[in-house]
């Protein structure tokens, strides 16, 4: 039988994407519109593709 040698540990990686969710209502006076934007951070612990948290770090909304 062969013998399979072992393989040296994996270092784990961490990667942080932020990103913008745009929601576009229809406000409560005819002709006004809504806006709100979301900001998200997003870590991902890269070893085994888990992901580890999503924070919302603030919204803004306003009217158009």
């Amino acid at each position: 039988m062969t013998e399979i040698s072992s393989i040296h540990s994996v270092i784990p990686t961490t990667h942080t994407i932020r990103d913008v969710v745009t929601k576009v209502y229809q406000g409560d006076v005819p002709g006004e519109t809504k806006v709100v934007s979301t900001f998200y951070n997003v870590t991902i612990y890269d070893y085994m593709g888990r992901l580890q948290t999503v924070t919302n770090s603030h919204v803004i909304d306003y009217l158009i």
